[in-house]
């Protein structure tokens, strides 16, 4: 994956770390059909499957601050206006629509 593939972001609100650190700056890059179909198995999703971007977002933002990891509970942690604000980059970035 080239460089050019990915998107830079700043969150609206931003994530407080366990360092009491607020980090707010990423980097989106486009999923893989393997990223999807690794989504698709995550049994939440059979019951939830309206929570798609929530388990794939963590395979796509490749840096959000200092953080080394991220997981779908950091992703549901953010501000209601970050997670908007993420799910609207991943559509765009992948091509979808509303």
């Amino acid at each position: 994956m080239s460089r050019e593939d990915l998107v830079e972001f700043q969150l609206l609100d931003g994530y407080v770390g366990s360092d009491g650190g607020t980090h707010r700056d990423g980097l989106l890059r486009p999923s893989r059909a393997a990223d999807e179909v690794w989504a698709l198995k995550d049994f939440r999703l059979h019951v939830w499957p309206e929570r798609f971007l929530e388990v794939i977002l963590p395979r796509v933002v490749v840096r959000l601050g200092a953080l080394e990891r991220l997981d779908s509970g950091l992703i549901q942690a953010l501000s209601t206006r970050d997670r908007a604000l993420l799910e609207d980059l991943y559509r765009e970035v992948n091509g979808y629509g509303e």
